[in-house]
């Protein structure tokens, strides 16, 4: 699975920023391109309870990546099994170098209804359609390869 960014979205850039960092303004995109695998990495564990691609692309520091994974894991107590419920990037918002090795970026992102079974089939709750959400994400697009830092969600969009 992969995030699909509108193509559309023309993200607000900082230029006095990227100015000031160059090296990292020169690789937004690959801040980009991290972020659309932590969607990817949610919704694989969201389908087959297998956090390997999402802990591949956030530092194992990032406190809020590890309460996702955490949240994500615990749908899956006792066999239990969720049914959609996948996020998806809607558009890049803003973007700007904040050191010479990290990217913000603001994004929009929005999620599908879900439920989630039982071992057994059973259904044992729905999850309608939230507001889209507008989140925060700080990469490091010079690591090997580049992670996610911190992410935090700001608000509704």
């Amino acid at each position: 699975m992969t995030a699909t960014v509108s193509p559309s979205a023309t993200p607000w850039h900082d230029t006095q920023r990227e100015a000031f960092y160059p090296e990292a303004a020169a690789k937004e995109d690959v801040a980009i391109h991290v972020i659309e695998q932590f969607f990817a990495g949610v919704n694989y564990e969201l389908d087959a309870n297998d956090e390997t691609l999402l802990r591949g692309v956030v530092r194992p520091d990032c406190e809020n990546c590890l309460r996702a994974m955490e949240g994500l894991h615990a749908l899956h107590k006792n066999g239990q099994v969720s049914r959609g419920g996948h996020y998806h990037l809607v558009s890049v918002d803003q973007i700007w170098p904040v050191a010479p090795s990290v990217v913000e970026v603001r994004v929009t992102g929005s999620r599908d209804p879900g439920e989630l079974l039982s071992a057994s089939g059973q259904l044992l709750n729905s999850y309608p359609v939230p507001p889209n959400a507008y989140l925060q994400f700080f990469v490091d697009v010079k690591a090997s390869p580049p992670v996610i830092l911190q992410y935090a969600a700001v608000g509704p969009a």
